[in-house]
């Protein structure tokens, strides 16, 4: 029998998020039972609460790179 370290569950909840986010039946079924879906994915929820798949926080923003911009420069002086 071997053991699962931290790193191996932290590596299989990552793929539950990312499969979760592009098969929404494995979402669903995480919602309905997460003891159940994280147990397919062999990590023991124990007396733990389900963590969320999602981080929540603010939207995703891409910002256009291609055009310089001033507000990011860094001016330096040495004089």
């Amino acid at each position: 029998m071997t053991t699962m370290t931290h790193a191996d569950e932290d590596w299989r909840f990552a793929e539950l998020v990312m499969r979760a986010w592009t098969e929404p039946d494995l979402a669903a079924r995480y919602e309905d039972d997460p003891a159940a879906t994280l147990a397919q994915f062999g990590i023991d929820l124990g007396a733990d609460d389900a963590p969320p798949l999602s981080a929540g926080g603010d939207p995703l923003q891409i910002a256009d790179l291609t055009k310089p911009s001033l507000m990011s420069a860094k001016w330096t002086y040495c004089g």
